[in-house]
Order: structure tokens, then C-alpha cells, then sequence
């Protein structure tokens, strides 16, 4: 099954979120790229004009990682390190998906790309991640990028960690809140040596090189 299989149309929006997709016209918005899985997003959406919305569910059809990503940090303490063998592991299980995110912003009409998870850290930070790459941006640059969420993500986290019902985890919340820079830029340094890079990286998930050189044409436009 081929990355586009994974991209699937929404349904009908409710009056308020008609307004904020008015929004996202006036700013120029003609795709969102959401990654969430189905039962992350409340309000099912049907296309509404002038907007798109692909929903490309990044990390499988449900979340079936976090006790793999608990029993990790149990192993590994260490904040980067556990971002960086974390990242390895989903970008190797779900590679078609990671195609497919790519593809969408690819394929997208002209005008500008939303991309977005729950949080706009971990999927939406790797995807970012891939298309820098494939724009040409350094790895160093990429990685600093990613390393920039932790400062929108910290007004959000620390009720989210007080909440835990468990020291485990609280613990694990609070690594989940740590944005290291150094973790991306482990997690490209590996893609390179692995792969020769992001774009060999996502041909071998799937992508084509016509989709490759679109997503480079658009970010670089």
C-alpha cells in the first residue's frame, strides 16, 4: 500500500470551526496536514471551500506506542537519548506514513500548508524535520528548529505533568516536555548514515522522486 492510501478526506466542520477556517483562508491556508490519530480529533470534518483537510494518521491508526515509549524511558533516562532512539523507532515503523505526510504537502494546491498534531512537537517536529531536509537546510539549522518548541510547548505541560496519576508517570510526562535540539540532530545524523539523508530515507518509504522534487520546489518558492 502506497503512501497516498494513507491520505484521507474529511467530513462537515461545526460553525465555530467555520470561523477559524475563515482564518486560515485570509492567512493563505489552502491545505491542513493533520497527523493525529481518529480518536485524537473531536469534531470529524467534511471539506469546506477553500480549505482542504488530509489526514494522514503519523504514528499508526491508534496510539499503540506510549506503554513501548514508557518501558524506553524506564531503560534510558537520559532526555536526548530517549528522543533520539524514540524518533528512530517511529520514523522505521511507520515510514509509509512519514511518505505519505511528505506527499501531502507535495500534492498540495498552491497556497500555504498547515501541518499539525495534538501538541506540535513529535509528529509535526519529525515531518518538519524530513521537509527542511529535503528543502536543503542543514541538519544543525533543522535540529535548532525543532529545538524552538520547547519554549510554545512550555506554558502548556506543567498542569499536563501535575495531573499524572502515577510518579512513573509524571516522570515520563516530563521527558515528553524537554524539546532537545541535540535529539533531532541525532535523529538526522543517523537518516544520513542510514540512508544518505531525508530523501533517501523517504524513497525507500515509498515516496517518488516527482513528489521529492515538488516538496523541495514548494519550500524553497
Amino acid at each position: 500500500m502506497g503512501p497516498a492510501n494513507h491520505i484521507r478526506p474529511s467530513r462537515r466542520t461545526s460553525a465555530p470551526h467555520r470561523g477559524r477556517r475563515g482564518a486560515l483562508i485570509a492567512y493563505g491556508v489552502r491545505r491542513i496536514v493533520d497527523l493525529r490519530w481518529a480518536d485524537e480529533r473531536s469534531i470529524v470534518t467534511e471539506q469546506e471551500p477553500g480549505v482542504e483537510v488530509v489526514h494522514v494518521p503519523l504514528f499508526g491508526d491508534r496510539n499503540e506506542r506510549h506503554d513501548a515509549d514508557r518501558e524506553l524511558l524506564d531503560r534510558i533516562s537520559d532526555h536526548v537519548e530517549f528522543r533520539r532512539i524514540s524518533y528512530l523507532e517511529h520514523l522505521g515503523l511507520y515510514r509509509t506514513r512519514f511518505a505519505g505526510a511528505v506527499e501531502a504537502v507535495a500534492t498540495a494546491p498552491e497556497g500555504c500548508v498547515l501541518v499539525h498534531c495534538a501538541g506540535g512537537v513529535d509528529r509535526t517536529g519529525l515531518v518538519a524535520a524530513l521537509l527542511l531536509r529535503v528543502a536543503g537546510v542543514s541538519r544543525e539549522d533543522a535540529a535548532t528548529d525543532y529545538g524552538l518548541s520547547e519554549d510554545s510547548w512550555a506554558p502548556l505541560v506543567s498542569d499536563w505533568i501535575a495531573e499524572a496519576e502515577s510518579e512513573r508517570e509524571r516522570a515520563f510526562r516530563a521527558c515528553l516536555a524537554a524539546v532537545p535540539a541535540e535529539a533531532m540532530l541525532g535523529v538526522l545524523v543517523e537518516l544520513d548514515r542510514t540512508f544518505g539523508g531525508a530523501e533517501g530515507y523517504l524513497r525507500d518509504a515509498g515516496l517518488s522522486g516527482m513528489h521529492l522534487q515538488r516538496a523541495r520546489a514548494r519550500l524553497r518558492a
